[in-house]
């Protein structure tokens, strides 16, 4: 079975990038969108793809995938996989990096 890929939120994100992705929507839905992002980045610094894709489709931003995944996420490298999974805080979800012997 196939690992899907895990994504870390980009510490480079700001209002002028939420805005910039939500902006070709219009209106109601730029707005809602736009709610929507700002709660999947403060949720989930760290999501698998599997996730992600549903978040998306739950949220009606699946016409902002490639641009979300893209400008806001990064893979997990995978030097700090374990066994190829990424492996988050049990206390805050966070993603922990390997270090020392495992």
């Amino acid at each position: 079975m196939k690992l899907l890929p895990s994504y870390i939120l980009q510490d480079n994100n700001n209002f002028s990038n939420f805005n910039y992705a939500t902006e070709r929507l219009g209106g109601r839905r730029q707005h809602k969108a736009y709610t929507a992002l700002r709660e999947l980045f403060g949720r989930y610094s760290l999501i698998g793809q599997r996730q992600l894709l549903d978040y998306l489709v739950d949220n009606d931003l699946t016409p902002l995938q490639g641009m979300i995944v893209e400008k806001f996420f990064d893979l997990v490298p995978d030097i700090w996989l374990i066994d190829g999974l990424a492996h988050r805080c049990a206390y805050c979800r966070t993603l922990m990096r390997p270090h020392g012997r495992i």
